[in-house]
């Protein structure tokens, strides 16, 4: 399997995911799933967290 084939499997099968225990990423990752159908400019994403 390719290597890209293999990170996307990963992530999928949750075994490199990264535990959301902060308020803040919490709240950051809630935004970008709540506004996913737009891109996100990161000097806003910075000023907003």
């Amino acid at each position: 399997m390719p290597d890209q084939l293999q990170a996307r499997h990963k992530v999928f099968t949750h075994e490199t995911l990264v535990a959301v225990n902060t308020s803040r990423l919490q709240s950051l990752l809630a935004y970008l799933l709540l506004h996913r159908d737009a891109p996100q400019p990161r000097q806003q994403l910075a000023f907003l967290f």
